[in-house]
């Protein structure tokens, strides 16, 4: 030491040195001294370190121990300061970049920050206990910081900091000893990236196309490397759009393909992100397995979990065999498909090794590297008898149905190993997954021994999802009352005796360890939940869990699916440490387990909590000197508080006046503390004194007097403050403020905490021991903090029962109100006054409630009581409506409530056990005991019902701003709170706090001397962190709560539908009451319409909500809320419902629109949305004819019933696996896709097979796949493509083969193939070599299998007609149809076989047989058949093609053609027009080749049909009028037509069978179609349309006439031709047609003439009411439907627009079926009527509407029916009795009274 210096020190001495040292380094008897003042708080003994360091011990031993070994024995070292003065003065800190971020980087690129970090005094080389932080700040915050070493290399990578744009990222460092440097930077990003879907898992034949999307708004250049070579590059500065390459045809193997972008900006070089593929190359004929993957060297940590992606393709096999090796050694085998695949590895050890995939003979190889992990994570294995692990395991193992450990193995049932068995969860993680009822079963017997005399260790790692029924048992091992046993959100433990049970929630990983102490030790039972002790009882000595019956554990999905992640059975009981140890080594997640491993790492040597290390996790206190054991035992102490993290909060105090805190709570072995800090607070960092302190001082003010919660009776620590602070924080954003607050914000009205851990010791240098965790938190006695002042008063409540803690009584005429209130503010204040009065007007609100609210404001703050309400309803405050309340009044406010005491929530009673479930209410009643004290509090009974909106209205506000959150009070009670502590903490505090007090012992004061107890009375408090049932509890709460106050989750958690009263209905009354079944408890809320009804509903209730009584809903949309809470709403087939959304009903199980009901029809439903239901069992739409869509149950895959039959449903999408049993299905499904469905069989039924276009069937045992697709082929069916896997038949031939290689199929991944997939087994007694080498070439993945295999000949059948090939013919032999079309049929057929055939052709059959020889057989046969012209049409070749009959044949063109070429038929080509046939075949087809020709002319007598006129852009076809034997003509015929005139063009083409559609597209100036199609004798169709681009067209004259054969007009003939004029004989003669289509005239206002229109249509029966409503301008109907002999009735009101008509004559003349007639029409009095009902022999009524009667003659109306009677208007009777020609009929004329209302109705008769 170079120099004393003697001059006075403290902490703000400069120890560089100053003017009275020389500027020298510090250094002498005063330093020394200060320091070993400073040491002497803590006693113990010192030492200097290496000249360099004060060290401080407890005593000399551990002294002598820690330098024998320093790393063994570093805990011993109690403090430790660096001499500040040994050399330099100051630490020098050197720091070498080696890597920063770029300055210019593309989305996802690693951005690290990488240096060395060096810190010394006088040696660099010294790197002893010099440490410093590196502080990351991204835009100004910081993100993150990590703590140096010197000497050491750190990497951070910031890529997850960096943003779209610019981001600014600085990296401080500091050595803790002065030095501090930032290096700040600035990167920027861009936007370079590329993407593709390119399908990497095709095996692919040939080139190959790449497609991909660029995207950056800059120049970049497209990298695309193949096999680790360049193949392409490109320059491109497209912007996310599509781009395309194609890769060259690859060599028959694996390769890798590589694509990348790369840019040049400012200087620097980017690169995008790289896409990566694995590219499967086959080539025909090559057998050789191929085995891709995008990985190569695999580099991972020890204990990571790493998935490398693959695909096998086996030329032939599929699924291929592979095996999984590491080292040569087989760890898995399994059967895959062509599909991605993964191998999941997880290494526990470090070092090198080689894994790889085999198939066959191939292997792909893959080097492992596995660094060594900073941990050691073991399980224990002492005393294990079954360790069941799913990590590794895949459903494609070949051994996935075995699970086995220690000769234990495992057996299950009902499993489809896709939606369940080896499944990855949401996490990335494998799981047994058991799910659709699927079960399993471990013969281990848990409870057949004694377990007393060895104990007894469970631990079981599971999640539930997906749960039906709550109560239903899932896993069990129970026998007579002894085992255990798990429902969805319940596991216990239950012995003879004895029993313990905790919640935990439903789709979150949990791992439970249920640990039974021997009887030798301390008898304890005890459940840890994930690896933190939360429940501990004693067992009874004579307590027993043997089993009488043992059984084994067994595992029921059936109302709930579980995924088992590892289960662990000891035959000891294992300790805390053990448990932590196993729930560390199995977690799959390495990031997870590290940080569990690490932050437990907090025990000494000697197996205590070390100080030292906790420190570095949270804030700790330690207590010198003598503890307080009960209330009113005051001791001064000394205290050092030490927050690491934020080292300004550190402090020591000397002279704090420690007291125990709390009155019940006084004499539990572990106290709260209250603490005045009478000297104040020397803050460490600082080295400044302060009066009084704060925790935080954004969120509290300073105080002197403080209180540590030990929360005894609360086990997490979590309750009590963390609430309080959530419910400060939650006051303070609505707005909601004391008096006091309105002027200073820190001002609180709760306590403020954060937790801490508490150490003591006796004396300095002692040891300190772990007291307990605890809550650090401002005292209720603080005034200040809730700024109290004089005039204020504060009142605590003292109890629960008595009247005037229940606001039922305001007498405080005598001293007995001292044991309901006490006085917190003033202290003991005795003034009651103010109290009395308030009391005085609540009583007298009693049963007015009018008063109660309109004097409610003069009293007390409206907001803050219906908030105290709300929240103590919210978070079931049980213990806070009357004791633990705080009615406190600030001067110039009224009267309000603070909360105080929060122990007693979430559904814990206020003696800390969990008691009450997430559904309770205030007035709920268990027993015969309130659930909330204060239950009949009346001022909160006149608050409920004066404010019952307002309560409403705030729990809506809190809820829609995100105050009132699950997430925030989770933040609160977890990440604030418990999560501060570690697992170890909460085991050790537990023990201390619960267990130690039985095992141990500890002092009580109860009765006022000390005395020694042993006890397990506060077992019942162990609860952990309580964790898993906070999250429950609060989870189901808040939806509870939405459902009750319509907030939150429950706005947007709704079914949707709409409702119909349908006025005709049958087998089902329409009835809109609805049946809700409760999944959890919430309010059944329905709303239709403008209605609304809610009723409360308990877990499981089920409840009839009536709906409003007599509307009749006509597309009313109903409302069922809270859709995630019902499991179902019955029966809707009575609402006739129309578009249905259940998407966000997750629970329900079954959805009932349609019915079976004979006569049900529900004409409304036709849209349906599922979503992903997975719990969904049963879907009814029966009978809804209209629901056209697919039936879309893909996330439905424990469905078990779909009953669709009577729909019109196309296709049904089911999941990838499941448990269906009954799926019914209408004729209409089109798509059937079956795949592992074990249960389906029988219950499989389609209304009809006939429109089954796909099928497939995937691993379906109970689906006989070729009988289904025998049944389909044996009728008229539209199947394409069929997929059938694992099938196994047995057939007697080939005949179902035959078939199938007709149709197409669809591969593994969905693509499709060219012929039917079929895999599995053919089983065949007899069959030709030759078949089975064809079958087996077509069927690749199906093994055939012959018993005897036998020689084929070929039999070659040759069928022709006197014209050729007969076009259709077919032959049937061995049980297989072959196609005669192109003239023969080769057949292959066994040796020494007799074969029957029969031949089809024409209509006709011809049958045979034929005997197969030792050679081939020739048969040949003639027939004489009809000609079809279409058996002979062409492939077009873009020439003139037309087909003749005849020997000699001719055609002519227009006189200017050249370039002629002319392929005749028969082999001639030439460029004549005319030819001789000599061939001897009647019928040739003829193509013609010319150049500037405009028409061409056929012989019309030789002219069968003009096929097409080509790709030329000149000709136009010559009129046919006169082809007698044209058969067809092409619809391009007339593409180049521009003329008006299409008269005649058809004319008398008797022969012409059809018009093909857009004969006329291009006739756009066409405006004469008379005579068109006249006389088109054989015509049976006119197309839709065939004059839609005709709008100039005004005549159709003559246009159909004759067209005997044609039965139907196309509806919208002439929409498109609104320039009619003339209609006349139109259909003349169209003898079939038997309708007219409605609305045929609507688009032609023009038409004058319809005379003769439909004149001798002698089948049409009906004519379209409204026919001619827009026909205002005709005048001539004369004729129009004479000889319409099947025409009964005339619609009434037919002529009404056609005011202009002059001329009716004969118009139903010959009308001989007639009934009914009207005369006049539509009061045209003056129109010709002559022989309007000619004939009409059948007419019985004729309706005169006119008071005047209209000129006839003799043979207008017939006069020989008897029956008829001409009805008239009764006033003019007389008038039409006497008329000319009508007075022959006047017996026969009535009036209009004596027609029927009805007939009145129907005739259009007004008067």
């Amino acid at each position: 030491m170079a120099k004393v210096y003697d001059n006075p020190i403290d902490l703000s001495t400069n120890w560089g040195g100053d003017s009275s040292t020389g500027n020298l380094p510090v250094s002498g008897r005063r330093v020394q001294e200060l320091i070993k003042n400073t040491f002497a708080k803590k006693g113990g003994f010192f030492q200097v370190k290496d000249s360099k360091f004060l060290q401080v011990f407890a005593n000399e031993e551990d002294a002598k121990n820690y330098n024998q070994d320093s790393e063994k024995y570093a805990d011993l070292v109690l403090s430790q300061i660096q001499l500040p003065n040994t050399g330099a003065t100051q630490a020098t800190m050197k720091n070498t970049i080696l890597v920063t971020p770029s300055e210019y980087t593309t989305p996802g690129s690693a951005e690290i920050f990488k240096f060395k970090y060096l810190s010394y005094y006088d040696n660099e080389q010294d790197l002893s206990q010099m440490s410093g932080s590196c502080t990351v700040y991204v835009a100004g915050l910081q993100r993150e910081r990590i703590t140096l070493r010197s000497g050491s290399t750190y990497t951070i990578d910031v890529t997850k900091y960096i943003g779209d744009d610019v981001t600014e990222i600085r990296f401080t460092i500091d050595n803790g000893e002065g030095s501090s440097r930032s290096y700040v930077y600035e990167v920027t990003t861009v936007n370079l990236l590329v993407s593709s879907s390119f399908d990497s898992v095709t095996a692919y034949e040939g080139a190959i196309p790449f497609v991909y999307t660029p995207i950056g708004n800059i120049k970049k250049t497209v990298h695309i490397l193949l096999d680790n070579e360049e193949i392409h590059t490109e320059e491109t500065e497209v912007n996310n759009r599509q781009q395309s390459f194609e890769i060259p045809a690859q060599a028959h193997g694996a390769h890798s393909l590589e694509v990348y972008l790369s840019a040049s900006v400012q200087g620097s070089e980017l690169e995008s992100n790289h896409l990566n593929f694995a590219l499967v190359c086959i080539e025909q004929g090559n057998e050789t397995p191929i085995i891709a993957s995008t990985m190569e060297h695999i580099y991972m940590k020890q204990y990571e979990t790493v998935s490398i992606p693959f695909v096998v393709y086996d030329p032939l096999n599929n699924p291929a065999d592979i095996a999984l090796k590491i080292n040569d050694s087989t760890v898995a085998t399994r059967k895959v498909d062509r599909t991605q695949q993964s191998w999941v590895y997880k290494s526990m050890s470090q070092g090198s090794a080689t894994m790889a995939i085999t198939c066959r003979s191939v292997s792909k190889t893959f080097p492992l590297t596995v660094d060594k992990s900073s941990i050691t994570s073991e399980a224990e294995t002492q005393n294990l008898e079954l360790f069941l692990t799913s990590q590794g395991r895949s459903n494609q193992d070949t051994n996935k149905e075995i699970w086995e450990n220690n000769g234990i193995a495992v057996s299950f049932s009902g499993m489809n190993y896709r939606t369940n068995g080896w499944v990855v969860d949401k996490d990335g993680n494998t799981a047994m997954r058991l799910s659709g009822g699927a079960a399993m079963t471990i013969p281990l017997k848990l409870f057949s021994k004694d377990i007393r005399q060895t104990g007894k260790t469970i631990e079981i790692e599971f999640a539930v999802r997906q749960i039906t029924d709550f109560t239903s048992v899932i896993l069990s091992c129970m026998q007579g009352g002894v085992g255990l046993q798990l429902t969805p959100n319940t596991i216990s433990i239950t012995s003879e005796q004895s029993a313990l049970e905790t919640k935990y929630k439903e789709d979150e990983r949990v791992r439970i360890s249920f640990v039974v102490e021997k009887r030798a030790n301390n008898r304890l039972m005890q459940i840890y939940i994930n690896g933190i002790k939360s429940q501990s009882l004693q067992y009874p000595d004579n307590d027993g869990f043997t089993q009488s019956a043992p059984v084994g554990i067994t595992v029921d999905s059936s109302m709930a699916t579980i995924d088992i992640y590892n289960i662990r059975s000891y035959s000891n009981n294992l300790n805390a440490q053990q448990l932590l140890d196993n729930y560390i080594a199995d977690m799959d997640d390495i990031e997870k387990k590290l940080a569990i491993f690490n932050r437990n790492q907090v025990y000494d040597t000697y197996g205590n909590l070390s100080y030292s290390k906790l420190l570095e996790q949270i804030p700790c206190l330690i207590i010198t000197g003598e503890l307080s054991q009960y209330k009113g035992d005051k001791k001064t102490v000394s205290i050092e508080y030490v927050d690491k993290n934020n080292p300004a909060k550190s402090f020591t105090a000397d002279g704090v006046v420690l007291n125990v805190q709390g009155t019940s709570s006084q004499y539990y072995p572990r106290k709260n503390y209250k603490g005045q800090f009478k000297n104040g607070f020397d803050m460490t960092e600082s080295g400044k004194h302060e009066d009084a302190f704060t925790l935080d001082e954004n969120a509290v003010l300073p105080a002197v007097n403080f209180c540590w919660k030990a929360d005894f009776a609360e086990s997490s620590g979590t309750h009590n403050t963390g609430l309080a602070n959530y419910i400060g924080w939650m006051l303070k954003e609505a707005g909601i403020q004391t008096e006091p607050q309105k002027k200073n914000s820190l001002i609180r009205t709760t306590v403020y905490g954060e937790p801490c851990l508490i150490f003591h010791r006796s004396k300095a240098g002692d040891t300190p021991m772990f007291i307990g965790k605890y809550n650090f938190n401002t005292d209720k006695s603080a005034e200040n903090t809730f700024g109290f002042a004089e005039g204020d008063e504060s009142w605590e409540f003292l109890n629960n029962t008595s009247d005037r803690s229940n606001f039922r009584s305001a007498d405080f005429s005598d001293d007995g109100w001292k044991n309901d209130f006490e006085g917190r503010y003033p202290d003991g204040n005795e003034d009651i006054s103010h109290v009395r009065e308030v009391f005085t007007w609540v009583v007298s609100c009693k049963d007015n409630i009018e008063k109660f609210k309109a004097e409610f404001a003069e009293h007390f703050d409206k907001k803050t009581i219906i908030f105290y309400d709300l929240i103590t309803l919210v978070f079931g405050m049980v213990d806070q409506r009357a004791k633990n309340q705080f009615l406190t009044l600030y001067v110039g406010g009224k009267w309000i409530f603070i909360f105080y005491d929060n122990d007693t929530v979430f559904g814990i009673n206020n003696e800390g056990a969990i008691q009450f479930s997430y559904d309770i209410e205030i007035h709920d009643v268990i027993g015969n005991l309130n659930v909330w004290n204060g239950a009949n509090s009346l001022l909160w009974e006149l608050v409920e019902q004066a404010f019952s909106s307002d309560i409403t209205k705030m729990y809506q506000d809190l809820r829609q701003k995100g105050i009132l959150s699950y997430d925030k009070i989770i933040e609160f009670c977890n990440t604030r709170q418990s999560d501060k502590w570690c697992e170890s903490v909460y085991n050790e505090d537990g023990y201390f706090k619960y267990e130690s007090p039985l095992i141990d012992g500890y002092t009580d004061y109860s009765t006022g001397t000390a005395q020694t107890v042993k006890t397990g009375a506060f077992l019942y408090a162990l609860q952990g962190s309580r964790d898993a049932h906070r999250r429950w509890w609060l989870y189901n709460r808040f939806k509870y709560m939405d459902s009750k106050f319509q907030a939150g989750s429950s706005l947007s958690d709704y079914i949707t539908f709409r409702t119909y009263t349908p006025s005709v209905w049958a087998g089902v009354e329409p009835k809109a009451d609805i049946t809700i079944g409760a999944f959890s408890a919430m309010y059944g809320t329905i709303r239709w319409g403008s209605v609304t009804k809610s009723e409360r509903m308990r877990e499981g209730e089920v409840k009839t909500i009536t709906a409003p009584a007599g509307i009749k809903f006509n597309d009313t949309e109903t409302i069922i809320y809270n859709a995630s809470m019902i499991k179902t709403i019955g029966d809707l087939s009575a609402l006739y419902v129309g578009t249905v959304d259940v998407s966000k009903a997750a629970n329900i199980t079954e959805l009932i629109i349609g019915s079976s009901v004979s006569g049900y029809q529900n004409q409304n439903f036709k849209v349906l949305s599922l979503g992903n239901n997975s719990k969904l069992r049963k879907l009814d739409i029966q009978n809804c004819p209209n629901y056209t869509a697919s039936i879309d149950v893909n996330g439905c895959e424990n469905i078990e019933e779909i009953y669709a039959r009577g729909t019109g449903a196309t296709a049904v999408s089911l999941a990838e696996g499941g448990v269906l049993r009954v799926l019914q299905l209408p004729a209409t499904i089109t798509n059937l896709t079956l795949k592992n469905q074990p249960k389906l069989g029988t219950g499989l039924t389609l209304e009809s097979w006939a429109n089954i276009v796909v099928l497939v069937i995937e691993n379906c045992p109970n689906i006989n796949a070729f009988l289904r697709v025998k049944s389909i082929l044996a009728h008229a069916n539209a199947l394409q493509r069929v997929r059938f896997t694992g099938v196994k038949t047995s057939e007697s031939n080939f005949a179902i083969l035959e078939r199938l290689k007709n149709l197409k199929g669809i591969g593994d991944s969905g693509e499709y193939t060219d012929v039917a997939y079929i895999s599995g087994t053919y089983n065949i007694a007899e069959a030709g070599e030759d078949d089975i080498e064809e079958y087996t070439k077509l069927f690749p993945y199906l093994k055939i299998v012959a018993r005897k295999v036998l020689k084929m000949h070929t039999v070659t059948f040759v069928v022709k007609s006197q014209y050729g090939n007969i076009k259709g013919a077919t032959i049937t032999i061995n049980n297989s149809t072959y196609s005669l079309s192109s003239g023969t049929a080769n057949v292959k057929l066994l040796e020494g076989k007799n074969y029957s055939y029969t031949i089809n052709y024409d209509g006709k059959t011809d049958s045979g047989s034929v005997s197969v020889g030792s050679s081939d057989v020739t048969i040949t046969k003639t027939y004489n058949v009809s000609f079809d012209i279409m058996s002979m049409k062409p492939e077009e070749n873009g020439k003139i093609q037309f087909a003749v009959a005849g020997s000699s044949v001719s055609f002519s063109l227009s006189s200017e053609y050249s370039d002629l070429s002319v392929d005749w038929g028969d082999g001639t080509m030439d460029d004549t027009t005319s030819h001789t046939y000599m061939d001897g075949d009647s019928f040739h087809n003829v193509s013609v080749s010319v150049a500037n020709c405009t028409e061409i002319k056929v012989t019309p007598s030789e002219l069968l049909a003009l096929w097409s006129i080509g790709d030329n852009e000149q000709i136009v076809p010559a009129s046919f009028n006169g082809c007698s034997n044209l058969q067809y003509v092409g619809s391009d015929i007339f593409k180049n037509f521009k003329g008006a005139d299409m008269s005649l063009r058809f004319y008398s083409c008797s022969n012409l069978k059809l018009i093909p559609s857009g004969l006329f597209d291009n006739c756009l100036g066409v405006t004469d179609f008379s005579y068109c199609f006249c006389e088109c004798h054989s015509l049976a169709e006119i197309p839709s349309g065939l004059f839609d681009n005709c709008p100039n067209v005004t005549n159709f004259y003559y246009c159909f006439y004759g067209c005997h054969s044609s039965a139907e007009i196309p509806s919208g003939l002439f929409d498109n031709c609104p320039n009619v004029t003339n209609f006349s004989y139109c259909f003349y003669s169209c003898r079939s047609l038997a309708e007219i289509p409605s609305g045929l005239f609507d688009n032609c206002p023009n038409v004058t003439d319809f005379s003769y229109c439909f004149s001798y249509c002698r089948s049409l029966a009906e004519i379209p009411s409204g026919l001619f409503d827009n026909c205002p301008n005709v005048t001539d109907f004369s004729y129009c439907f004479s000889y319409c002999r099947s025409l009964a009735e005339i619609p009434s009101g037919l002529f009404n627009n056609c005011p202009n008509v002059t001329d009716f004559s004969g118009c139903f003349y010959y009308c001989t079926n007639l009934t009914t007639g009207f005369i006049p029409f539509a009061a045209l009095i003056k129109a010709n009527y002559i022989d309007i009902y000619y004939s009409c022999s059948m007419l019985t009524k004729l309706i005169a509407n006119s008071e005047t009667p209209v000129s006839i003659n003799s043979s207008t109306i017939p006069s020989y029916i008897s029956e008829l009677k001409i009805y008239v208007p009764d006033s003019a009777i007389e008038t039409y009795k006497t008329a000319t020609n009508w007075s022959a009929f006047a017996d026969k004329i009535v009036g209009f009274s004596e027609l029927t209302d009805e007939e009145k109705n129907k005739y259009g008769i007004t008067a």
